[in-house]
């Protein structure tokens, strides 16, 4: 079956209210798919990546890989407007790891302090 026939049987089946993953595996099942259970369970409450690039590849679509930003590699993200506004630190990232913090600003020492202890942690580095 297609996609459009599976969101119909779980519309069918749920009424409209909320579906779990039971239900999921019951419409994937009866449309005639295999028994997707251990797969379904790794994708949505394991840690690893989706494996999305092969899987668009076999209907099609062209993946161009781009490299992480510095931000992204370090474990940042910031925001938009004059300096470097932190909003996120990833637990256990290089930025951690280099005390960068989103509670206070970025001082001029504190920058020059992170990229020294941050930028061997960049790719390419």
């Amino acid at each position: 079956g297609t996609l459009d026939d599976a969101m119909r049987a779980l519309w069918q089946r749920c009424g409209g209210a909320g579906m779990d993953e039971d239900d999921l595996l019951a419409v994937l099942r009866q449309q005639g798919g295999a028994d997707c259970a251990a797969r379904l369970r790794e994708w949505v409450h394991g840690t690893g990546d989706l494996p999305l690039q092969p899987l668009l590849e076999q209907h099609g679509v062209a993946v161009l890989a781009e490299p992480a930003q510095p931000a992204q590699a370090l474990g940042l993200r910031v925001g938009d407007g004059p300096g470097i506004r932190i909003k996120t630190v990833l637990d256990g990232s290089p930025a951690a790891d280099a005390g960068l913090n989103n509670r206070e600003p970025l001082s001029q020492s504190t920058e020059a302090a992170g990229e020294q202890q941050c930028s061997s942690c960049l790719p390419g580095s």
